[in-house]
């Protein structure tokens, strides 16, 4: 797998001395303009300059601005500044499609750079790395050989919206191509193989996962709504199904079970999923997972990133 470099800021233009000449031009001319003012005043000088320095200073003033109407003094730089903006995001949504699980964590960290947490989690005797950018959080746990057990993309920007399709795409029923932040739940075809979902005083968290067997290499593919992440403005209506703490599993499904995954219909259509997750081969996300699909939200709240 060929490794990209870590998204970096495009670089500052050349300073702008042009600008800060006429800035400094004007500012003499003001600090001129009032010295001789005061001397008017004080009858130091001719009195007439009483009245011609507050008109000039006004016929100066309304000239600059018309200046800048008519010839902005950096088009150019604007347009940089626009097209290195528009130049990250593309970049990283290309790095972001390309994760694989069952790599080096080391490939993600040549990705995004330093984590800026990790966490050993003893009773799974793995590692987590949180990676933190402007558009997205990526999550990552490793096994000790620092092999990516499932990672985790939850999107922080509306407009950001990478894409993603299982491996089969789209030669089966089941196989299916969504996107971050536009597809809702009942976009991803086929049934769920797993739910579970909680709504508190202050949290909550809900996620999917599929199990597509040899289509899908066998791994299993995750789909969340996460708290830290972009929520439309109405997310919240549609949330209420989960104060009963809904738990659905497939392969142990009950009567009640199937009641609870009706009461989520309006959920899984209505509200598009924030967060997606791959697990490496024959790896379950739910034991990774918990409750909670990607990052912490109490973990990452306080950063100013």
């Amino acid at each position: 797998m060929q490794i990209q470099k870590p998204v970096r800021m495009r670089k500052r233009g050349a300073f702008p001395w042009r600008r800060l000449l006429i800035i400094t031009v004007l500012f003499l001319f003001l600090v001129i303009a009032a010295i001789v003012l005061l001397l008017s005043t004080g009858h130091i000088i001719d009195y007439f300059w009483y009245y011609i320095i507050p008109v000039t200073v006004m016929v100066l003033s309304t000239l600059l601005t018309a200046l800048q109407w008519l010839f902005p003094l950096s088009p150019i730089e604007t347009q940089e500044l626009n097209k290195g903006i528009i130049d990250q995001k593309q970049e990283l949504l290309r790095i972001v499609e390309g994760l694989s699980s069952g790599v080096n964590i080391g490939i993600y960290q040549d990705k995004f750079g330093k984590p800026i947490f990790t966490q050993q989690i003893k009773e799974k005797s793995a590692r987590e790395y949180i990676f933190v950018n402007p558009y997205c959080y990526v999550k990552a746990a490793t096994d000790t050989d620092d092999t990516v057990l499932y990672f985790a993309i939850t999107i922080r920007d509306k407009t950001f919206n990478p894409v993603f399709k299982s491996p089969d795409y789209p030669v089966n029923d089941t196989s299916f191509h969504v996107t971050l932040g536009v597809s809702t739940f009942s976009d991803v075809p086929g049934s769920p193989e797993y739910i579970v979902g909680r709504l508190g005083a202050h949290d909550f968290s809900y996620y999917e996962t599929r199990y597509l067997g040899n289509p899908g290499h066998y791994q299993n593919f995750g789909f969340g709504l996460n708290q830290a992440g972009y929520l439309p403005n109405n997310a919240g209506q549609y949330l209420s199904v989960l104060t009963n703490n809904p738990h659905y599993d497939h392969w142990s499904a009950t009567e009640q079970d199937l009641k609870t995954l009706e009461a989520l219909i309006d959920l899984r259509t209505k509200l598009a999923f924030n967060t997606y997750a791959i697990s490496a081969p024959s790896v379950a996300i739910k034991d990774f997972a918990d409750a909670n699909l990607g990052v912490n939200y109490y973990q990452v709240r306080t950063l100013n990133t």
